[in-house]
């Protein structure tokens, strides 16, 4: 099983990358787009329904986290291929194990294809 991680910051491109990295056929998933991975939970780590609105209070005293065994399932499912997971989570730390190449800095100011490229060029080998 292996994995690589694609993480930014929100507006980064990591929905685009994505997208692209499905229409060249590739194992991807946009974490936010998995309820079954992407959720908030409280401090325990209890899943808990967003409100409609939330707001500063209710967003300090919850995190946004992946469920580790829904991680590992979409990963088996791609495998024997890599699964590119473009997101992050609150706990994305303690899941790191899951995920193949350590930390590789990419310019997303270039044109998406050439984003995606530099990332496949760096993971694929």
């Amino acid at each position: 099983m292996s994995a690589v991680q694609i993480t930014g910051c929100s507006g980064a491109g990591k929905t685009a990358i994505a997208a692209v990295l499905a229409r060249r056929g590739l194992a991807c998933i946009d974490s936010d787009d998995d309820p079954f991975l992407a959720r908030f939970v409280d401090a325990v780590g209890n899943v808990v329904e967003e409100p409609a609105e939330p707001d500063f209070d209710w967003l300090s005293r919850h995190g946004w986290a992946w469920d580790p065994a829904r991680l590992d399932e979409l990963i088996q499912a791609a495998a024997p291929a890599p699964l590119y997971v473009c997101g992050g989570a609150d706990n994305e730390l303690e899941l790191a194990d899951r995920f193949t190449s350590g930390a590789i800095p990419i310019d997303a100011r270039l044109p998406l294809d050439q984003v995606v490229d530099a990332i496949l060029s760096r993971t694929i080998g």
